[in-house]
């Protein structure tokens, strides 16, 4: 049976490209590190601040201790806006039958809807006329008909399973055609439907050209739960990204756009958020805005950070190199027709607060832990140094924001805990002029843990 998969904007595609598979460290990586004393800082109380960020921007020159890379730090330090900062506990979310209903009904109301998951009524009727033909010719000649313009025959090893495995195939194809005739006037009732794997979807779509699709996908084995609205062929991976003033040229304006945004992702559950960054997006051959959320915890904002420094490494066994959970991903699509994109990935439950006034190490001291771990860290490769004639890497942002951490000992639960990024890039010394540079994505070269100072690898989440 053929199916379409259900479609996720290419962001992911590119995370998960990103995160290929390394090599497994030598040295175990602890969750937590400091034998858990984390967990006891966790709960030691701090005395109120004014502001944890002495300074307004870092300027320095760095050199690695190989003396390989410059390390060339002019960045704008962000600070919390908030003087006390709260941890706390939360644990994968799975989207429910009523959250899955209510989204639905926000994004289309009473229209009617269809099942997106299986093959249109057309490519099924092809299929089973090809497959029936192939049968016949199957018991006639113990071989397949040759397809044309193809050298290679396909080989028949054992004919009696080839053709129970052909009939099957029939019978299924028959079966869903049957389903897409029996629904052709629409879904009578939204199911969250168990697939072979023990996963759970829903995918359906309306019935404009091109249609309008959703999904609501949750898969507990690794920790994966998603919900997206978009339009059939869009692809939020094509964006630009927007200065903090810049708007599109179209009938609503920026922030009346991030306004309707907000809206919708309260809307569909998340309580509190915060637009963290904007782009330009074409949809239909419509410029649109697309905007990255981040959840508020405490009134800090959860940063959202798809590029990084760190393990690249997804199905590993064990306690110390356990699945990890990726970072929460909130994006809305918005122009001048209203929402036409919404994608919310990893969701956490929020389980309680486990401290309101966490202490925190000073500005200075997070500094000091940055500078020695950047210059320790940072190396260059071969080609880096006789292709490109050496490496630098400029850090331009230095930002507090809040993080899941996995907590130690534990399969499933987390903390939201205060981290430093120092984000930038690599620049390229070959390239010769700026115009001809092709623009490069934000990398968070370090993320240290605002409560005791230790380094956290975004690829583990711990």
């Amino acid at each position: 049976m053929k199916k379409k998969g259900i479609v996720l904007p290419m962001v992911l595609v590119s995370i998960l490209t990103l995160s290929a598979f390394q090599k497994t460290p030598d040295a175990p990586i602890i969750a937590n590190k400091k034998d858990g004393n984390l967990e006891k800082a966790i709960l030691s109380k701090d005395e109120p601040k004014e502001t944890l960020n002495p300074e307004l921007e870092w300027k320095e020159q760095l050199t690695s201790a190989d003396k390989k890379v410059t390390i060339s730090v002019d960045a704008a330090v962000e600070g919390p806006e908030v003087s006390r900062i709260s941890v706390v506990s939360c644990m994968p979310h799975y989207f429910t039958l009523d959250e899955t209903k209510n989204a639905i009904k926000i994004f289309y109301g009473d229209t009617t809807l269809y099942d997106n998951s299986l093959s249109d009524k057309d490519w099924l009727e092809t299929e089973i006329i090809k497959s029936r033909t192939d049968l016949e010719y199957l018991k006639r000649n113990s071989e397949y008909p040759k397809i044309e313009g193809q050298e290679a025959q396909r080989v028949v090893l054992n004919l009696e399973e080839e053709i129970a495995w052909l009939e099957n195939k029939i019978a299924r194809l028959e079966a869903d055609y049957q389903t897409v005739l029996d629904e052709s006037e629409g879904i009578a009732e939204i199911e969250l439907k168990e697939n072979e794997n023990g996963s759970e979807s829903v995918n359906v779509r309306d019935s404009q050209l091109p249609p309008m699709q959703f999904y609501v996908f949750n898969d507990k084995n690794v920790n994966d739960s998603a919900m997206g609205y978009e339009m059939t062929g869009s692809d939020f991976s094509s964006s630009t990204p927007l200065q903090s003033t810049e708007q599109l040229n179209i009938n609503i304006s920026r922030k009346e756009a991030e306004q309707k945004a907000l809206e919708v992702a309260l809307s569909c559950g998340i309580p509190e958020c915060k637009v963290m960054s904007a782009a330009e997006v074409q949809i239909n051959g419509q410029s649109s805005y697309v905007f990255t959320m981040g959840r508020l915890v405490g009134g800090v904002p959860s940063m959202p950070v798809f590029n990084y420094d760190g393990t690249r490494a997804f199905g590993t066994d064990g306690e110390e190199y356990r699945e990890p959970w990726r970072q929460e991903n909130i994006q809305v699509a918005v122009n001048d027709k209203g929402v036409v994109g919404f994608l919310w990935e990893y969701p956490p439950e929020i389980l309680k607060v486990l401290n309101q006034n966490v202490a925190l190490l000073s500005y200075n001291e997070i500094k000091e832990i940055a500078k020695n771990q950047l210059q320790r860290t940072q190396t260059a490769d071969e080609f880096e140094l006789n292709i490109n004639g050496g490496k630098v890497v400029e850090i331009n942002r230095i930002v507090f924001s809040m993080m899941r951490v996995a907590q130690k000992g534990s399969q499933d639960s987390y903390y939201y805990l205060p981290v430093w990024d120092f984000l930038g890039k690599t620049v390229d010394n070959n390239m010769e002029t700026q115009e001809d540079a092709v623009p490069v994505s934000e990398k968070s070269f370090l993320t240290i843990n605002a409560i005791d100072g230790t380094i956290i690898d975004r690829g583990l989440g711990y």
